[in-house]
C-alpha cells in the first residue's frame, strides 16, 4: 500500500509491505533519481538495503540513502513500514557531496543527529498527511534538506580519515601485485594474507576502483605481456612471455590477449615488429 505526496521538489512515499520488498522497488514508490529510506517499524523487523557492495541494516528509526537509477535490493524480515523520501539528483547535490559513496550506509538514529532527522522525518509525515500549501512547500523542503545535509556531511568527514587510510591500503596492495605479476599463484586471497588485510574489506577497497582485483591483476599482465612482446629485442616465444607473466595456460592467454588487444599475440607482435 502506497500513500503519497510532494512537498517542493521532494517526493514523500509511505510504503507499508507484508514481506521482501525485492529489486527496484523504489522506482514503483517514488519517480525522482535517490531517495532517503526511513525505517519506521515498530516492532523489531530488520529492514535491509544493499547496493554498491554495501548492507544497510535498518533498526526502527534507521534510515540510508538509496541511488534509484543503479542496481538495488531492498528486503525485510516480516511486515514493515517505511518512509521514503525521493530526492532529485541535482537538489541532492547542492546538500550533499558525492551522493554515490554514501549509499547503503546505515544512519542510526541512536546518534543524535541522525535521531534529529528521522525524528523531523517522522513528524512531517504525521503533521503533513495531505501535503502543504505551494507557499510553504519550499521552504519545509529547504529546511528538511538542510537536515539531511547536515546528517551527510559529517558522515563525508567522518570517511575522509578512513578515505585516507584506504587510499594507504590500496597503494601497498598495489605496490604488492607489482613486484609479484609473475607468481602464477597470485590471487586476492595470497594477496590480504601477506599484506594482513581481511579479504572482504580488500575487495570493498578495490571496488572504489570500479574493477575487481582478479580484473585489475590480469589487465597488469597483459599489459606487461603487450610491452614485452613489443619489445624490437624480443627473441622469447609467446608462451614464454605468457608463462613469465603468471598465466598458466598459453589457451588462456591467447583469449584473454584477443579480447584485450582486438588480435592474438603473435599477430600483435608481428604488427609492432614491423611497424
Amino acid at each position: 500500500m502506497l500513500i503519497r505526496h510532494r512537498i517542493g521538489e521532494l517526493e514523500v512515499t509511505a510504503v507499508t509491505a507484508a514481506e521482501a520488498l525485492g529489486r527496484g522497488v523504489g522506482a514503483d514508490v517514488v519517480r525522482t533519481e535517490t531517495a532517503i529510506v526511513l525505517a519506521e517499524t515498530a516492532n523489531c523487523v530488520e529492514t535491509v538495503t544493499l547496493q554498491d557492495g554495501r548492507e544497510a541494516r535498518l533498526r526502527p528509526g534507521d534510515f540510508t540513502l538509496c541511488d534509484l537509477t543503479r542496481p538495488y535490493v531492498f528486503r525485510c524480515d516480516g511486515p514493515c513500514n517505511l518512509l521514503v523520501v525521493g530526492i532529485p539528483r541535482l537538489l541532492l547535490l547542492r546538500y550533499v557531496a558525492f551522493p554515490e559513496e554514501l549509499t547503503a550506509v546505515a544512519m542510526s538514529s541512536r546518534d543524535s543527529m541522525n535521531g534529529l532527522v528521522s525524528d523531523y522525518l517522522h513528524t512531517l509525515w504525521g503533521r503533513f498527511p495531505q501535503g502543504l500549501p505551494l507557499s510553504d512547500a519550499w521552504q519545509v523542503c529547504q529546511a528538511t534538506m538542510n537536515l539531511v545535509g547536515g546528517a551527510y556531511e559529517r558522515l563525508a568527514q567522518d570517511w575522509s580519515t578512513r578515505r585516507s587510510a584506504a587510499s594507504a591500503h590500496r597503494a601497498r596492495i598495489r605496490c604488492y601485485i607489482e613486484k609479484h605479476l609473475t607468481d602464477p599463484d597470485l590471487t586476492p586471497a595470497s594477496i590480504a594474507s601477506s599484506c594482513q588485510i581481511n579479504v572482504r574489506y580488500m575487495h570493498r577497497l578495490q571496488a572504489l576502483e570500479n574493477e575487481t582485483l582478479a580484473r585489475y591483476i590480469l589487465r597488469r599482465r597483459l599489459e606487461e605481456c603487450a610491452r614485452a612482446l613489443a619489445a624490437p629485442l624480443q627473441r622469447r616465444s609467446v608462451t614464454e612471455i605468457a608463462f613469465l607473466y603468471g598465466f598458466k595456460s598459453a589457451t588462456h592467454f591467447g583469449r584473454a590477449f584477443r579480447d584485450r588487444y582486438g588480435v592474438t599475440p603473435g599477430k600483435y607482435a608481428g604488427r609492432t615488429f614491423h611497424s
